[in-house]
């Protein structure tokens, strides 16, 4: 049976690139550069953990992943990459041959959340690339330590957290109304969050209940869609979609004819609020440049 190396087909080696970005909250990334000669980059996941006993039993298990710590090493004391991460300015004067910068590193500031994307190859072409979305130093760590004979090596110690701006798995609410009992006049309403329609008509097209849906401030314009003639299918969307909703709550008291006219509504798929993004791993087949998001948003 062949070996589930991946994409490539082959295993992954090595550390070829880690870009830096400052964290900007819109699912972007500012000033980014690139580490100087990386030599690890490691993620660790954490996680929220428990198990249920009785019985001289374990009777349940419970476990969800909450955040990430790891670890950046880079073979170079390299100003962008400190002032980048713990939000320090760098001050340039001089000029040729006397130019310098300078980097004061002072009490009382605090560090900015940065993103992180590091690459590996596969030895059978392709790659594999690893993003931490948002992150900020965790720890103490060496800035510099000079050595006889050595390149300094600074090891920079950082805690991932989820980014609210980079949300993925979300599920949109789909609900089905129907109309039983036959009824040949009258009309029924929808409540959605408190606030109810106008009067529907009981043989009313889906145009007709999505305008009634979206005239609805709880709801909105574009932010709800209906099919079908009866029995009505409306999905969530724009603002509503990828998401828990509440269930429409129907009233056809004020239907008539047919047999004890009637209107219901079920939920035919739950919506699910989307989760945000921690790290994300991900293969290409071929080599491909390493790229903060929109790229990994993608």
């Amino acid at each position: 049976m062949p070996e589930n190396w991946g994409v490539s087909g082959g295993p992954t080696f090595g550390l070829r690139i880690v870009k830096f970005g400052l964290w900007t909250g819109n699912g972007s990334y500012s000033n980014q550069i690139v580490a100087p000669s990386a030599q690890l980059f490691g993620i660790r996941l954490r996680t929220s953990k428990g198990e249920l006993t009785g019985n001289d039993a374990i009777t349940a298990r419970h476990a969800r992943a909450i955040s990430g710590s790891g670890n950046l090493r880079i073979g170079s004391i390299s100003l962008s990459v400190l002032s980048l991460i713990t939000g320090g300015a760098i001050e340039s004067g001089g000029s040729a041959p006397n130019r310098r910068k300078r980097l004061r590193f002072t009490g009382g500031r605090d560090f900015p959340y940065f993103g992180l994307c590091g690459k590996a190859h596969s030895d059978k072409g392709g790659d594999l690339h690893l993003f931490v979305a948002k992150a900020k130093i965790s720890d103490d760590f060496d800035i510099a330590q000079l050595e006889y004979e050595n390149f300094p090596t600074p090891e920079i110690p950082f805690e991932a957290i989820p980014d609210d701006s980079l949300q993925v798995d979300g599920v949109t609410s789909v609900q089905t109304i129907t109309l039983s009992g036959s009824p040949t006049g009258g009309t029924f309403t929808l409540t959605f969050r408190g606030e109810t329609t106008t009067g529907i008509a009981h043989d009313a097209n889906a145009a007709a209940v999505q305008s009634a849906l979206q005239a609805l401030s709880s709801i909105g314009s574009g932010n709800a869609t209906v099919s079908g003639s009866g029995p009505y299918v409306v999905t969530f969307a724009g603002d509503l979609a990828e998401q828990a909703v509440e269930l429409l709550i129907a009233n056809g008291s004020s239907l008539s004819g047919g047999s004890s006219p009637s209107v219901s509504v079920v939920m035919t798929t739950p919506g699910e609020d989307p989760e945000s993004v921690v790290f994300d791993a991900l293969e290409h087949e071929t080599a491909e440049s390493v790229l903060l998001p929109p790229y990994f948003a993608a």
